[in-house]
């Protein structure tokens, strides 16, 4: 008597296991998509409010590039070197 309390002590756990597996597979099948959708809505959510966000701050901040330079800084070639070039002019069709 005692090897058949053994083997269906086995039988239990295993098929405890079993029910346990098929439970949680069930649980994710359902689940997944409400939890791919409720990550969706939350993304999209925050991705419009950034957006939205940084359309606000750069409206509102807008910048502009000074530079101080003279003309005669950009345009002053008289220090280097002149440099002839040939070329044929190209005529089109």
């Amino acid at each position: 008597m005692d090897f058949i309390n053994k083997r269906f002590n086995g039988v239990f756990i295993i098929s405890l296991a079993v029910v346990l597996f098929l439970a949680a597979g069930y649980l994710v099948i359902n689940l997944l998509p409400v939890i791919l959708v409720a990550v969706a809505a939350i993304w999209g959510i925050n991705a419009i409010r950034k957006w939205i966000n940084n359309r606000k701050k750069s409206s509102n901040n807008v910048e502009y590039m000074k530079t101080e330079t003279s003309p005669k800084q950009d345009f002053d070639f008289s220090d280097g070197p002149i440099i002839d070039v040939d070329y044929t002019e190209v005529k089109g069709e």
